[in-house]
């Protein structure tokens, strides 16, 4: 009964796990993939005091089952929406080839965030394989060779980092690697060199509950269906909150409302960079959402309308901005271009900004000094050009990116602070850091 509880603790954690990262309130995420490791902690004690009963094959393949709990971790870490979409970014700090090692490393420990986000990363990273260093000589004698299990270790970091790199949740960090290999590879020495091998062996290969221990048998069995208990009630819990949460989230929409009054092409609104034209005269008619009427013009403006009811209610749209050109020029420093309440805005290595906008060209910073006088008739909006690429986790910086600029926003002490925010607008070929904020604040204008 045991074996079949077993196999059913394992595959139902790792799928509340998986949902809970993935799934789960991906909008307020941050740091999910420690919170909710509990939920895989639970059928990994319920192995243990299995096999304390048990011997030869079946105390391997409760190690194949630990390995498989481990991967799942392992996936969570490196793949989950806490880093993937913190902040509905990117979740990482830079979008190059690291090749120069120790670099990484400064920069994190030199970070404004302070010490603790640099320990953080670099603790995590260099205890992140350390588990293989356990498990994988357990399950097979041919990893006790040190050359096979270096080169096992090596190619899964290599694989990891590029992954990482090619679905754009990280970059190719040779930090990264070094932390990776050196935290598995000087554990694995540590218990092939000393008697800890011999320990590790007898726990989770030998080690046996006899029969004349009938109490701690007895206690032993109980708290094993008390973990089951509480982990099949955790996982409906979180079952409920996961299905409720996607069910808040999608809403109802009914366009059966949406009859045309004529034939005629109507003009709706400016959106997202977009002109939206109907092919159809809808009147006064709503569309419903979540039983909430709607005008068309509010159903765009809101953000409901998508590819598919694009063509069901047959609209077009048109590109208002159709390109920006930027001229870089690596002499010219911090130049104040506009100053908006507590936020100014600064260009840098930047000679001037062309945006062509309903096919006319407007330079960019005759624009913002006849918006000042109030000259303007033009409006001119970059912000659907940027798209957020990183969010440090107190706020206090951001960096955003276009086909055509990169802008960094530095706000010292985090966005609920009250200080000032000063934003940058700098070349794609700049190479923004963790210390930019600090760099750029205290350069002069020009």
């Amino acid at each position: 009964m045991k074996k079949i509880l077993n196999y059913f603790a394992v595959i139902i954690s790792i799928v509340v796990y998986l949902l809970m990262l993935f799934v789960y309130q991906i909008d307020i995420n941050y740091l999910k993939e420690i919170k909710y490791v509990y939920i895989l902690a639970i059928p990994c004690f319920m192995l243990l005091i299995t096999s304390f009963f048990k011997e030869g094959k079946d105390r391997k393949r409760i190690l194949y089952l630990y390995l498989i709990i481990y991967l799942t971790v392992l996936v969570g870490f490196v793949f989950s929406n806490a880093r993937v979409n913190s902040a509905l970014t990117s979740g990482i700090m830079h979008y190059y080839w690291n090749f120069i090692p120790f670099k990484s490393m400064i920069e994190m420990l030199n970070s404004p965030l302070g010490v603790t986000f640099g320990l953080y990363n670099i603790i995590g990273n260099f205890l992140m394989l350390t588990p293989l260093s356990i498990l994988l000589p357990l399950i097979n004698d041919k990893f006790k060779k040190t050359k096979i299990f270096l080169i096992s270790i090596v190619g899964l970091t290599l694989f990891i980092e590029i992954v990482q790199f090619l679905v754009n949740v990280g970059s190719f960090d040779i930090d990264d690697v070094i932390l990776n290999i050196g935290g598995a590879f000087l554990l694995y020495l540590l218990i092939k060199k000393t008697r800890l091998k011999i320990y590790l062996e007898k726990f989770f290969l030998t080690l046996k509950i006899n029969n004349k221990r009938k109490v701690l048998k007895i206690l032993l069995n109980i708290f094993y269906f008390l973990l089951f208990i509480v982990l099949f009630l955790l996982s409906i819990y979180n079952f409920f909150n996961i299905f409720y949460d996607l069910s808040i989230r999608k809403d109802n929409i009914d366009i059966s409302n949406m009859v045309c009054v004529s034939d005629e092409r109507v003009y709706l609104l400016d959106y997202d960079n977009y002109h939206y034209y109907s092919n159809c005269n809808y009147g006064n008619n709503t569309i419903l959402v979540n039983d909430f009427p709607y005008t068309l013009i509010d159903f765009i403006y809101y953000g409901h309308l998508d590819l598919e009811y694009e063509e069901k209610l047959d609209l077009d749209k048109e590109k208002i901005i159709t390109d920006i050109k930027v001229k870089v020029n690596k002499d010219i420093g911090k130049v104040l271009v506009n100053k908006f309440q507590d936020v100014n805005t600064y260009w840098y290595n930047i000679e001037s900004i062309t945006i062509i906008q309903d096919g006319v060209e407007y330079d960019f910073r005759e624009y913002l000094e006849a918006l000042k006088e109030d000259k303007n008739t033009v409006e001119i909006n970059l912000a659907p050009f940027e798209e957020t690429i990183y969010m440090s986790p107190d706020r206090s910086y951001t960096i955003s990116r276009s086909p055509y600029y990169q802008e960094l926003n530095c706000i010292e002490g985090g966005h609920l602070s009250g200080n000032p925010t000063y934003s940058y607008i700098l070349p794609l070929d700049y190479e923004i850091t963790s210390d930019s904020c600090n760099i750029l604040n205290s350069l002069d204008e020009q």
